[in-house]
């Protein structure tokens, strides 16, 4: 079976949810998971291992194994550092045969069951996104991200400058594997939602269905919808639902078996397919007029955002032609 390793950094305060992302640990039993944060936190579950170290020891660790300065003065800048920790963290990697970087604003489904289904073992690079990517655990693999095609830029520009350059997403580490011809997995098996709707809805490349929610149920992640007069149900490996969720003070996580994922929370479930009721309750469809003003609330949003960048950088060529 093939050793796997998931690692994760978080500086600052820990979500509400952490509890329910540590749950989900859990139930991956074979999976590592490795916690890098200078917060103190209580019990965690056998295969989570939490590694105390500060954000500058971070940096100072990252510039002696690259051999070089970079800039890390902020956790959101670790994002660029995703595809890097092959290298700054081999130590404790060493063992593993694929090691992965993963975000905290999600739910785990069981990773064994994907990895093996979709043949792990044949791709250097599985996953596309900085949600969660699995990597071949080697020297050669390790490197990748020292090679050309990114298109944000290469990794000596990305690692020493304080701008954000999602690195860990498709304009960095995957470009870079899709220009050289590497074998990476980019199937969309996770559930991605989206930001600006209310209900839980997965991105628009993604199919969606008027009556469904999202749940975890012993040790799966799961969609549970209405076709055609009939409930179903999709599995995925990992639930990226992009937003803050308060937790329920009434759920004791560590011994919770099943609860829903909801837009306002986790509530306890009951085993097995929900009903059509539970679908609505706890997913509310408000109906596609609602749906269709969210998005044209945060299309405006963005417009007014590009508008106005580009009238600043207008401005600046202006003052600098003067």
């Amino acid at each position: 079976m093939l050793r796997i390793a998931v690692i994760g950094f978080y500086y600052g305060v820990f979500p509400d949810w952490m509890p329910y992302w540590l749950r989900s640990c859990a139930d991956n039993e074979t999976i590592d998971f490795f916690l890098v944060t200078d917060i103190g936190i209580g019990n965690v579950p056998g295969n989570v291992r939490v590694i105390e170290m500060s954000l500058q020891e971070v940096k100072q660790r990252a510039e002696a194994k690259l051999g070089m300065e970079v800039f890390l003065q902020q956790p959101y800048k670790l994002c660029d550092f995703k595809p890097v920790y092959g290298v700054i963290m081999d130590d404790y990697l060493k063992e593993y045969d694929y090691w992965g970087h993963c975000d905290f604003d999600l739910i785990w489904g069981d990773i064994r069951r994907f990895a093996e289904m979709y043949h792990l073992k044949e791709y250097d690079k599985f996953l596309p996104l900085g949600h969660l990517a699995l990597y071949r655990n080697t020297d050669k693999c390790n490197n990748y991200f020292r090679l050309d095609g990114s298109r944000c830029g290469d990794y000596k520009a990305v690692l020493t400058q304080n701008e954000n350059f999602a690195f860990d997403e498709t304009d960095g580490i995957y470009s870079i594997y899709e220009h050289n011809g590497l074998p990476m997995f980019t199937k969309r098996i996770f559930a991605e939602i989206k930001t600006f709707h209310k209900r839980f809805r997965l991105k628009a490349c993604d199919r969606n269905y008027k009556h469904q929610v999202f749940y975890y149920e012993d040790g799966k992640l799961y969609r549970a919808y209405e076709k055609n007069g009939r409930i179903l149900a999709e599995e995925f490996i990992y639930m990226h639902f992009r937003r803050k969720l308060p937790a329920n003070a009434e759920i004791d996580w560590k011994t919770i078996k099943a609860f829903y994922i909801t837009p306002d929370g986790f509530v306890e479930k009951r085993r097995g397919m929900p009903a059509l009721d539970e679908i609505e309750m706890y997913n509310h469809n408000s109906g596609w007029i609602v749906e269709l003003w969210e998005t044209v609330k945060f299309c405006s949003r963005n417009i007014s955002k590009i508008k106005s960048k580009v009238e600043n950088e207008f401005l600046a060529l202006k003052q600098n032609r003067g």
